[in-house]
């Protein structure tokens, strides 16, 4: 597969509304919530009526449509359209398709906001191999790392994961995450005593779980 530096997506106005609520909400950039969908959705397999029908619709509204360029589209991402089948579509086309086709069937979880959620930073202890692994997936996806962090709050993984951290303080290394007002209430709403482990938990378990 040929390397792109680029992505360029076409949608309809209304879903790019959408998705700019989106990503207000878990205080991002749009570009990072195009890269965090596309991770998201990495196993969604289109059908060659599926693209068509999709990019037919996208079409009939080409006097509102938006194209949305996603300048440095990481390697990571284009290794996840190797193994689909693209028909005779570009990964652009096929992209703008999936945009269309999961939007509508997304889960509930999914918070809009009219404006940037504020934001907050805050220094947790963190285990030195939980850490390495959340920063190099950070970097090999290009997601930022609240984009990441933020999201798993809105989706409330802080209450579901039970991943077993090392109690060895000697591994751990100080770091600041970034926080959107919504993610700082919930974790608040965790004891004091046990929100550090709750966020070494969390970290560990971003890059499989998303």
């Amino acid at each position: 597969m040929k390397i792109q530096k680029t992505l360029q997506l076409r949608m309809t106005k209304e879903n790019y509304k959408r998705l700019e609520r989106q990503a207000n909400f878990i205080g991002t950039t749009r570009n990072n919530i195009i890269l965090l969908k596309l991770y998201i959705h990495r196993y969604v397999r289109l059908k060659e009526d599926e693209i068509s029908i999709a990019l037919q619709e996208i079409k009939k509204n080409e006097e509102t449509d938006t194209d949305i360029i996603v300048s440095d589209f990481p390697e990571f991402h284009q290794r996840i359209f190797k193994d689909k089948s693209l028909y005779l579509y570009s990964i652009n086309e096929y992209a703008s398709a999936l945009f269309h086709v999961v939007f509508p069937k997304e889960h509930n979880y999914w918070k809009e906001s009219d404006e940037k959620s504020d934001k907050m930073n805050r220094v947790y202890n963190i285990e030195e191999d939980i850490l390495n692994r959340f920063v190099d997936f950070s970097k090999e996806t290009k997601i930022s790392q609240k984009t990441l962090l933020n999201y798993a709050f809105m989706r409330d993984l802080h209450e579901q994961t039970t991943y077993n951290v090392s109690a060895d303080k000697g591994s751990h290394k100080r770091k600041g995450l970034e926080f959107t007002i919504p993610s700082i209430q919930k974790l608040d709403e965790i004891d004091c005593r046990e929100r550090e482990h709750k966020i070494n938990q969390l970290l560990a378990v971003i890059p499989t779980e998303i």
